[in-house]
């Protein structure tokens, strides 16, 4: 499903630290401007995330600054 959404896109996979909890994630980009288009959890605690090519390093340093790992796994 999630490459239902990357026509003009970049997929990350997210891994957060323990302390970064789920319901929280989304939270991140509440008083932002630039949001990713979707979020899908895994249940192992690996969240991808699709976003334009056009914000793409702004949402990466936005989950970098919560300690997230951020790779990118597909590209348009």
């Amino acid at each position: 499903m999630i490459y239902d959404y990357t026509s003009d896109g970049v997929v990350m996979e997210v891994k957060f630290p323990y302390t970064v909890k789920r319901q929280d994630i989304p939270k991140i980009f509440e008083r932002d401007s630039v949001k990713p288009l979707y979020f899908e959890y895994n249940p192992d605690g690996i969240v991808y995330v699709i976003c334009s090519n056009k914000v793409k390093e702004k949402v990466m340093g936005k989950f970098v600054e919560k300690g997230a790992e951020v790779k990118i796994i597909q590209r348009d």
